[in-house]
């Protein structure tokens, strides 16, 4: 050191304090208790000084900021960054948004992004990126609004419409008018329970006896129960009642319940999160994360894609079905069959040649959705594929992210068609001619629908603001029941989701 003279000494002298203050750190960091710890401060005083000492940009030493371009330590291209809502989308308007993704977004698809990942940044930093985020089950309410602006709108609806005619009350959760098809259950002490013991099926819950309402109802249950363990919030205690028909009431009861679709004059009615974000276990569909990888597996170009309209489905659940048929019949731009099923799982043996996966839909340019015995379960897997997704509107059945739909202009994501079907071929031959636009409207439907509002992170956080609305405008459960034996004991009110699954 003796050799060293003028500013070049100072500065070694400097860097070997620095040394030694890192050392004392380190030290204290590992022996002291966590309260104790001076790391934050004693940082914060070495970079004053050296910044001090050395000056902010000059000589040997100076430093020039480079852009951070990584989050949680995996590289983020800008152009698959959204553009985040106003207000760093901390604030939900309940407005859907024409472009969530901005005009730079290139669609992307990893069914192994992280569940922690998306939460290691602060609020005030974090964008949804769907490379990372689509299965990060974890997001804060804050997150929950700059990822999924718009998403929430029904929920926001029911809210107003309680407020308007009264609370919710434990007689509105009461399942007793319906024959079948219907579970109430209740969220008590972060955990989730089959409400309400029964003599013959050990809970207050009507499957039915089919194997198509009980998966159904058991996806349900099993996407709530994910959804409470994975909050970093407290969920609200509640009761509610659920139903996993198509129709939920058929016959216009009227009751405050859990549906999966209702019509607009249904107001009374909760949307909920479909069963088939979980899994859909019937012939050529499935787990919902299984058809999206195998979606991707089997990816090609949009060019490449057969140009053609495809359907598949049986004919007998809604006249515009056989409509659909009849205008396609003899068209060499469509491949339209109908398809008869066994039963509520399998295709009749003799259809099986007819028969598409959900997968193989994405083969084609255009692919349809049609209203069944009322929403169309097959939808969403549908607006999965790198498609234009055809959707006759007026819809009569309304679903959570319908909202989200634009049926025209820069942003348009879909083509509607009238409910007959007999403007399709004047809607469909234009784009055939012009396959650059009909690109245009598949990546703005990607963007859109699977690369943000339709993957599990944006259906879990839209099952915990559903939990957060109810508890706002429903009456507080009773989670405890007495024992009956003559005691003073007492136990939590039915069976837990676990023991009941």
């Amino acid at each position: 050191m003796g050799i060293l003279k003028g500013p070049l000494r100072r500065h070694s002298l400097v860097i070997v304090a620095l040394a030694l203050c890192i050392l004392i750190v380190y030290t204290c960091q590992v022996l002291l208790p966590l309260n104790d710890r001076p790391f934050p401060r004693v940082l914060k005083d070495v970079g004053t000084r050296l910044k001090s000492e050395l000056g902010a940009a000059s000589g040997p030493f100076s430093h020039t900021p480079v852009p951070n371009t990584t989050e949680t330590g995996s590289s983020i291209k800008p152009g698959l960054q959204p553009q985040p809502p106003k207000n760093n989308g901390l604030k939900d308007d309940n407005t859907a948004p024409e472009s969530v993704l901005g005009p730079d977004h290139k669609p992307t698809f990893d069914t192994a992004s992280s569940v922690t990942a998306a939460t290691a940044t602060s609020n005030s930093q974090w964008a949804f990126d769907t490379t990372r985020d689509a299965r990060a089950y974890g997001l804060t309410t804050k997150q929950c609004n700059a990822g999924f602006p718009g998403l929430f709108s029904e929920i926001k609806r029911a809210i107003a419409y309680r407020k308007k005619i009264g609370k919710i009350t434990l007689k509105d959760t009461d399942i007793s008018w319906r024959e079948d098809g219907a579970v109430r259950a209740m969220i008590f002490d972060q955990q989730s329970f089959i409400s309400q013991l029964h003599p013959a099926l050990h809970s207050e819950s009507k499957f039915g006896d089919s194997i198509y309402g009980s998966t159904r109802a058991l996806a349900l249950l099993h996407s709530i129960h994910r959804s409470i363990l994975t909050s970093p919030t407290p969920i609200p205690n509640i009761e509610f009642s659920f139903s996993p028909s198509d129709l939920t009431d058929p016959d216009g009861v009227g009751h405050s319940i859990w549906a999966l679709s209702r019509t607009a004059d249904q107001e009374e009615k909760w949307l909920m999160s479909d069963f088939g974000y979980w899994s859909w276990p019937v012939d050529l569909v499935g787990g919902y994360e299984e058809i999206r990888r195998e979606m991707q597996d089997t990816k090609i170009n949009f060019q490449d894609k057969i140009k053609k309209v495809i359907w598949r489905g049986s004919v007998k659940t809604n006249e515009h079905r056989s409509q659909l048929l009849d205008v396609t019949n003899g068209k060499e731009w469509a491949d339209v069959k109908g398809v008869d099923w066994a039963n509520e799982t399998m295709v009749k043996k003799g259809d099986a040649g007819n028969a598409l996966s959900i997968s193989a839909h994405c083969q084609y340019i255009f692919v349809v959705q049609t209203e069944g015995h009322s929403y169309s379960g097959r939808g969403k897997y549908l607006q999965n594929c790198d498609s234009v997704v055809i959707i006759p509107t007026p819809r009569t059945w309304l679903e959570p992210h319908h909202p989200l739909l634009v049926p025209s202009g820069e942003n348009q994501n879909f083509v509607e068609v009238k409910p007959d079907f007999s403007d399709l071929e004047e809607k469909i031959l234009p784009l055939l001619a012009d396959v650059d636009k009909a690109k245009r409207i598949a990546t703005s439907g990607v963007q859109v629908f699977r690369d943000r509002y339709l993957t599990a992170a944006a259906q879990t956080c839209y099952w915990r603001r559903m939990f957060e609305g109810w508890a706002e405008v429903s009456f507080e459960p009773e989670g405890w029941e007495a024992l009956n034996d003559g005691t003073d004991g007492r136990r939590v009110r039915g069976v837990p989701f676990e023991t009941f699954a």
